[in-house]
């Protein structure tokens, strides 16, 4: 009939993204995105916090790094701190347990404005790479 069933089974890595600082705030909807230990950004297994912060995903055995990126606008933070060098073995976490990702606050403000006037432009977006 051109159903076929599809088992969903346990993620290798969970955890939680919180609000920079303190806060114990779990910050949804942002992109959590696995690094391996070649420093490759591997988007096929990419996934996003739920609703309160929360997330689950699946990765090869071997080292790995977590980080979560925002995207959109309005935000009031930004990426967060890396969490480097943990191990999934198995198929899971080792030492079993939960990864916490902190975003962090911005630490350089301005305002993008239109050449040769003082314009703002609305939703700019900006990379920094140093």
């Amino acid at each position: 009939d051109g159903r076929y069933p599809l088992l969903l089974g346990t993620p290798a890595i969970r955890g939680t993204v919180l609000m920079p600082g303190t806060s114990t705030e779990g910050v949804p909807n942002v992109l959590i995105l696995p690094i391996d230990s070649q420093g490759r950004e591997r988007w096929e297994y990419q996934t996003q916090s739920d609703a309160t912060g929360k997330f689950g995903l699946t990765v090869p055995n071997g080292t790995w790094t977590l980080w979560a990126r925002t995207w959109g606008n309005g935000r009031t933070f930004t990426y967060s701190t890396k969490v480097t060098g943990f191990q999934v073995t198995s198929g899971a976490l080792a030492p079993a347990g939960e990864i916490t990702l902190r975003m962090r606050a911005p630490n350089l403000f301005g305002t993008v404005i239109k050449p040769g006037g003082g314009t703002p432009i609305p939703l700019s977006d900006i990379d920094i790479n140093i």
